[in-house]
This record gives structure tokens, C-alpha cells and sequence, in this order.
């Protein structure tokens, strides 16, 4: 087994003081942010603690998407309906014209079986 630098208490304790921000605890420690994410990629612990402060900024983040909303912000409400309301019809597309023209475009594909008794 590798030697262990830091207890995994250490490293939660570092995650709660920086609210699951993985560079500011490898800070606190005087450790490499990879050294961190490693403790946390190999401790079902250190991922749960991670994981509920990154559940806790999207939910702080829809508070404020649904206070833009109640305000009438329209970037909040595009970004809502863009995302949130795909599965009524609120996509945005782009769409080409591949025949500006407007005349009939044929293509033609070379037999193979003419080709060879052709040649």
C-alpha cells in the first residue's frame, strides 16, 4: 500500500471549509489539486461530500434562474424553455437551404456491374 500524506478526514474537513472547491481545500492542505482529486476519486466519502456541495450550487443557481424567470428576464426565460422545455417544442435550430436554386438536383451513381463491362 503507498504511503498516505493525508488522512481522509483532513481532506473532507479541507472540502467543507471550501464548499466542495477542490483547489482552494489542495490549497489548504499544501497539497496538488491532483493529489486531492485523487483522495476524493478513491474515497466514496470525499465523492459524496464533493458531489453534495456541486448538488447544492445547481440548486442555488435555479433559485436565482427562478427569480430571473418571475422578473421577466428574457435570457432566463430562453434559457428555460430552450432546456427545460425541449420536450415541448422550444428547440433552437438551424436550418439550410442545401438548394438555394430551387431546381431539381439529380445525381447520378455509376453502375458498378456497367462500369467493369465497360471497361
Amino acid at each position: 500500500m503507498a504511503y498516505r500524506k493525508y488522512k481522509v478526514s483532513e481532506i473532507e474537513e479541507a472540502l467543507h471549509k471550501t464548499n466542495g472547491a477542490i483547489t482552494l481545500a489542495a490549497d489548504i492542505l499544501g497539497a496538488s489539486f491532483n493529489t486531492v482529486k485523487k483522495y476524493i476519486d478513491e474515497s466514496p466519502t470525499l465523492r459524496d461530500i464533493l458531489d453534495h456541495y456541486r448538488e447544492r450550487r445547481v440548486d442555488k443557481a435555479e433559485l436565482k434562474l427562478e427569480a430571473a424567470i418571475m422578473n421577466g428576464e428574457p435570457w432566463a426565460v430562453s434559457l428555460t424553455l430552450k432546456t427545460l422545455g425541449k420536450h415541448r417544442g422550444y428547440v433552437e435550430r438551424i436550418e439550410q437551404d442545401l438548394n438555394p436554386s430551387g431546381k431539381d438536383i439529380v445525381i447520378k451513381y455509376a453502375d458498378d456491374n456497367n462500369a467493369s463491362e465497360a471497361a
